[in-house]
């Protein structure tokens, strides 16, 4: 069924062993990692009668992806580097004369024989194989999202609008049947828009410019949303924001064991979504990938929310994870101020102090309101409430927040630990190519991510493999 290549002829092998040296990183990273299981995985993605050629050597075309990610290249100088560099031809482990793939094989393996399951499938292998060599330990793990920008351009909607508006009129023949806006008003650019779709239905439109057409009018309906389609090009992609600045793409959200600073799962997601919402799922698939529930989980406040404190508080896990905020924390009377005591008292920063709460939120939360006597008294009560008294609410996570501070307290290194995970980050974005994607949409985002992902977790496989031989021959 497959062109295999594992046997070298004498003179392919004579080649590699005179031009590739034995500590040229593709023989080390080869060395480290097994990769063995990509044939059983893509073999039910190919059929064969026994005529005409049989298909390519997957291992072959997924040790070319890997390059690809290793060197971030793109498919086409992948392929041209592997035509004349010795050592791409050893590690993909084909003979100097053999022929490479064309660039539509290499994609059509991509995207339709190994797909995002199988890939995250090899993804677990290499961290179970490094959690056979006893390099994780699994004590602590790391969780963090970084932005990946989408294939195209942010622009103002109303600009996208009438863009896309305009392709459609002038591919189906309208054009001049639909007046064009004479401002840049953004209701007159939509009014335009709306009357172009009106016209497009009374037209045979070819399958994709009814899909264009669709998500035209989609993203007219989703007009002042928070979940609105910024681009026709890619409309999975979302805007976030960050730094003050405009973000159109997704959030790759990792976990990496602290330790061995290996990457144990990995979600891809829109831009806009709540990371902190996808707590759960990360860690699970940690779980899942190392076999070992960790003791402590490092996040920042963008995974403070109180399901995530009780989620891994009751599993066992310290969540050294500080309180998300709400922008009035810095305040000398906002609620964290307060102290909340084991007999359900609460003292106030100037001394009051409250009892007596309402119970609420499935009988878990509380609700204090302080004595308006005291705080007519108060020099402060300005500062703290308009009202004739104080009320401060907890829900019911007010236990799982003090005991996740109380955490945050006591390991003073959190930070630091927390911090730790900022590099891999940058190593994703920087050297692998996951700044931006090279395709279009979540699938394709997400396959990107995890092969950017496996390259990092050889590379450090292979660091941590040659210390452990430094440490043993010492």
């Amino acid at each position: 069924m497959f062109r295999k290549s594992d046997q070298l002829d004498v003179f392919s092998h004579f080649m590699y062993e005179q031009m590739v040296p034995a500590k040229h990183k593709l023989r080390q990273f080869k060395a480290a990692v097994d990769l063995s299981m990509v044939d059983s995985l893509v073999y039910d993605s190919y059929s064969w009668n026994g005529k005409g050629a049989p298909g390519y050597d997957p291992t072959v075309l997924f040790q070319l992806l890997l390059l690809q990610r290793i060197y971030n290249l793109s498919l086409s100088q992948v392929l041209d580097r592997a035509n004349t560099d010795a050592a791409f031809r050893w590690f993909i482990g084909i003979n100097t004369s053999d022929e490479l793939p064309c660039k539509a094989t290499l994609s059509n393996f991509a995207r339709l024989r190994m797909g995002n399951i199988k890939l995250r499938k090899i993804f677990r292998d290499v961290v179970v194989q490094a959690r056979a060599k006893g390099m994780i330990k699994g004590t602590r793990v790391v969780v963090d999202g970084t932005i990946v920008l989408a294939n195209t351009k942010l622009k103002a909607h109303g600009t996208v609008v009438v863009m896309t508006a305009r392709r459609l009129l002038k591919r189906a023949g309208l054009w001049g049947s639909v007046q064009l806006p004479a401002s840049t008003d953004l209701e007159e650019r939509i009014a335009f828009a709306r009357s172009v779709i009106e016209k497009l239905k009374n037209v045979e439109l070819t399958p994709r410019q009814r899909r264009t057409a669709d998500v035209l009018e989609t993203m007219l309906d989703g007009q002042g949303k928070p979940d609105k389609i910024a681009t026709p090009v890619d409309p999975e992609a979302r805007v976030a924001y960050r730094n003050r600045q405009q973000k159109l793409g997704y959030n790759a959200i990792i976990a990496m064991d602290a330790d061995s600073e290996i990457i144990t799962a990995l979600s891809f997601v829109p831009a806009n979504h709540d990371e902190g919402s996808y707590l759960k799922e990360v860690f699970e698939s940690h779980v899942e990938s190392t076999g070992i529930v960790p003791e402590q989980l490092f996040a920042d406040s963008a995974y403070g929310h109180g399901e995530n404190y009780r989620d891994l508080h009751s599993k066992g896990v310290e969540a050294l994870i500080p309180k998300k905020s709400n922008g009035q924390r810095n305040s000398p009377f906002h609620k964290d101020k307060f102290i909340l005591t084991q007999d359900n008292r609460l003292i106030c920063p100037e001394g009051r102090v409250a009892t007596n709460p309402v119970k609420f939120d499935g009988e878990e939360g509380l609700k204090f309101t302080f004595d308006p006597a005291d705080c007519g008294q108060c020099p402060k009560k300005d500062e703290c409430t308009k009202a004739k008294a104080r009320a401060v609410e907890f829900n019911r996570y007010h236990k799982d927040v003090a005991r996740a501070r109380l955490l945050l307290t006591r390991n003073r290194n959190h930070v630091l630990t927390r911090m730790a995970i900022e590099h891999k980050n940058s190593e994703l974005k920087c050297r692998h190519g996951l700044d931006r994607l090279e395709g279009i949409g979540l699938v394709a985002g997400e396959f990107q991510a995890l092969l950017s992902a496996i390259v990092t977790n050889i590379k450090r496989i292979t660091v941590l493999c040659r210390k452990q031989w430094i440490a043993c021959s010492g």
